[in-house]
């Protein structure tokens, strides 16, 4: 066994975007190398994704599920009484 940690960049030759191939450089504004194509699109793989949530007080719209299989328009159409 090799000692040589490949990583999914290493199987990367052409810009997903363009098609143009990729050359690893080290931008100014980077603090690593990166896979850049010709065109200027910067690759990056495995970005790490943030979610934020701000919550407003007395919002009520998008409530969205409240409880285990639930949704509101079930909820309404077993409350209502048949006429």
């Amino acid at each position: 066994m090799s000692d040589e940690v490949v990583t999914p960049a290493d199987d990367l030759q052409y810009c997903p975007r363009c098609g143009a191939p990729l050359i690893v450089r080290l931008l100014p504004t980077e603090d690593r190398p990166r896979l850049v194509c010709d065109r200027g699109h910067i690759l990056y793989v495995n970005p790490k994704l943030i979610v934020g949530v701000i919550p407003e007080p007395g919002c009520t719209r998008g409530r969205g599920r409240t409880g285990r299989g639930s949704s509101r328009s079930s909820f309404e159409a077993r409350s209502r009484s048949p006429t």
